[in-house]
């Protein structure tokens, strides 16, 4: 059961491992690693805390914003800087956070998603990353205006039709 029109939701999440680490091939199969089984798990109980009797957050279209927190270095000069930090790419665990509030059941499918936003934010102590899910009234709300339509090179997709 989805919550009734659920406005907004924001998860604090461990930093995802990146993807580039997270599928594996045997010998005669593709496989997940241990670490992105853990943090599925992990992005899964986050969701349980915040809305313990919801299948399903969101059934409709939404919109992902993504700020990564690198890790703070430990011994910290006053003058320390993101990008004096080590951290991944800004765009390495897009599928792998994305593929986890999926199996969380944020959203029942990742193809809900019309718009995703990935930034870097401050460091953290331990790192981190700040995810918020908004519902999307209609799949191209997040154009500005009409003239944004030509970021659909597909005929008929930016009017709706």
């Amino acid at each position: 059961m989805a919550i009734e029109n659920p406005a907004m939701v924001r998860l604090l999440l461990p930093y995802a491992p990146s993807v580039n680490v997270i599928w594996r091939r045997g010998r005669n199969c593709t496989y997940k690693t241990k670490a992105a089984v853990e943090y599925g798990e992990r992005v899964l109980a986050e969701r349980s805390r915040l809305f313990p009797d919801s299948e399903i957050v969101f059934s409709g279209w939404v919109t992902v914003d993504m700020t990564l927190h690198p890790k703070r270095p430990k011994k910290t000069a006053v003058d320390w800087a993101v990008e004096n930090c080590r951290r991944q790419d800004v765009d390495a665990c897009v599928k792998v956070v994305l593929d986890s509030l999926q199996h969380a059941r944020v959203f029942e499918d990742d193809r809900q998603v019309v718009m995703q936003r990935s930034c870097i934010g401050e460091a953290v102590s331990g790192g981190g990353i700040t995810v918020v899910v908004r519902a999307a009234d209609k799949w191209f709300e997040h154009l500005e205006s009409p003239s944004d339509s030509a970021a659909f090179p597909v005929k008929g997709l930016a009017n709706g039709g």
